[in-house]
């Protein structure tokens, strides 16, 4: 009888460090927020830059989305970190570059496209001014600790 204690005893302490031996059950995750405006300039620069042939998403530097839907809802969401320039109004200081960002990389072709996205910053590439100013604008406005503008 002592035995048949042990071992139960046993199995439970293994039990609990092993995150509680009950199956898996995911949480629903709660529906990201995005800012309606951002959607089709965050998806015209994912198309581009996750396009299998003309983008790259191989760079070392960005993280790897599972789809372009996945890079649109984290570039548009309402706490992005992309450069938007967020306010407390609601309102994006940024939507300007943006727009002249999101004009220039839409026409390029595969090759200008390669070279917009695998170029080292140090070098010229096609849209780089625009891209600077995007990035140079959200750097005027970043985003505050609690996911507002300041």
């Amino acid at each position: 009888m002592m035995r048949s204690v042990w071992v139960a005893a046993t199995a439970a302490l293994f039990c609990v460090p092993a995150v509680g031996c009950r199956p898996n059950v995911e949480q629903p995750e709660e529906p990201v927020q995005v800012v309606e405006h951002r959607v089709g300039p965050c998806r015209v620069v994912c198309e581009s830059w996750m396009d299998p042939e003309c983008g790259n998403v191989t760079h070392p530097r960005f993280p790897l989305y599972e789809s372009i839907d996945s890079c649109v809802e984290l570039c548009a969401e309402v706490d992005s970190v992309w450069h938007w320039g967020p306010q407390e109004d609601g309102s994006d200081a940024c939507v300007g570059p943006w727009d002249d960002y999101v004009a220039c990389l839409e026409p390029l072709s595969c090759e200008e496209s390669l070279a917009h996205w695998g170029t080292p910053p140090t070098q010229e590439y096609p849209c780089k001014q625009q891209l600077q100013d995007r990035v140079s604008c959200g750097s005027d406005h970043p985003v505050s600790a609690e996911g507002e503008g300041s």
